[in-house]
C-alpha cells in the first residue's frame, strides 16, 4: 500500500476508499492522473511495492529515486 497527497492506494494502484469514505481534503487520486506531469520522490526498499502499485495506478509520469530502489523496481 501507498499514498499520493495522503490517499491510500493498493499494489495494483487501485484507491482504498472511494472518495466518499475518504475523510482527506485535497486532490482526488483520479485528478492526479488527469495532471499532464507528476512527479514523483521515492526511495527505499520499503517503498518498492509503493512504488509500483503508482506505477501500475498511472498516476506518476517521472520517479526520482535512488539506484538501489531503481534495481529493485526493475529486477523483481
Amino acid at each position: 500500500m501507498g499514498d499520493i497527497c495522503l490517499h491510500y492506494y493498493d499494489k495494483q494502484g487501485r484507491a482504498v476508499l472511494s472518495d466518499d469514505e475518504d475523510p482527506v481534503i485535497g486532490m482526488a487520486l483520479e485528478k492526479v492522473k488527469k495532471c499532464p506531469n507528476v512527479v514523483a520522490l521515492a526511495g527505499g526498499s520499503d517503498k518498492v511495492a509503493a512504488i509500483k502499485g503508482a506505477l501500475s495506478g498511472g498516476y506518476i509520469d517521472v520517479l526520482i529515486t535512488d539506484y538501489p530502489t531503481a534495481r529493485l523496481l526493475v529486477t523483481g
